[in-house]
């Protein structure tokens, strides 16, 4: 029941959403974006994300013990208006 309340709260999406391509794990990230974030600041961001909203925006996800980053979700979460 848990999953369900899980799935429930972050953004999963449709599989036509996002191309395969648009995600990458948290090295490859930040090795194509490296203006944009640091690896130790985007593993900061994810150990928040409960305060921020990263994780329930779908913007990154952990599948199979590792972290990946979703590149349009990520805009997105980056780019929210939140009055922060």
């Amino acid at each position: 029941m848990a999953r369900n309340n899980l799935a429930s709260t972050i953004r999963i999406g449709k599989a036509d959403d996002v191309r395969l391509d648009d995600i990458l794990e948290l090295d490859k990230f930040v090795g194509r974006y490296p203006d944009l974030v640091t690896e130790s600041r985007l593993r900061w961001l994810i150990f928040n994300r409960r305060t921020n909203g990263i994780e329930k925006s779908g913007a990154v996800f952990k599948r199979y013990g590792r972290w990946h980053a979703v590149v349009p979700r990520y805009r997105d979460w980056l780019l929210r208006d939140d009055g922060a």
